[in-house]
């Protein structure tokens, strides 16, 4: 993958559907993907999230080697909360990575 995430866990949940979960190494937080959702009111269709944010160190490092990897990012904003970026993944959904001040 692109973003560095490995396969974490896999499980088959019946009817065709999957729960799956990415972490990136070393890390402690996982983020989990799913192809249906429980709740209607809560539907959670590719492309519809948007305001997950990642903390780098180094931003414009991590911008450059996100890149290198083929992954387009916006122009890093220097605020006085922080510098912050942003991409788009396949699904159309928005991540952030951000950078303390």
């Amino acid at each position: 993958m692109k973003l560095g995430f490995q396969l974490v866990a896999e499980a088959p949940m019946g009817n065709n559907q999957n729960w799956v979960q990415l972490g990136l190494p070393d890390q402690h937080t996982c983020i989990s993907l799913v192809s249906w959702w429980p709740n209607k009111k809560l539907e959670m269709t590719p492309g519809s999230l948007h305001g997950i944010m990642f903390d780098s160190d180094n931003i414009e490092e991590d911008t450059l080697k996100m890149r290198i990897n083929g992954i387009e990012t916006a122009k890093i904003d220097n605020t006085p909360w922080g510098k912050y970026t942003h991409f788009t993944d396949p699904d159309g959904n928005i991540l952030i990575l951000h950078q303390n001040p």
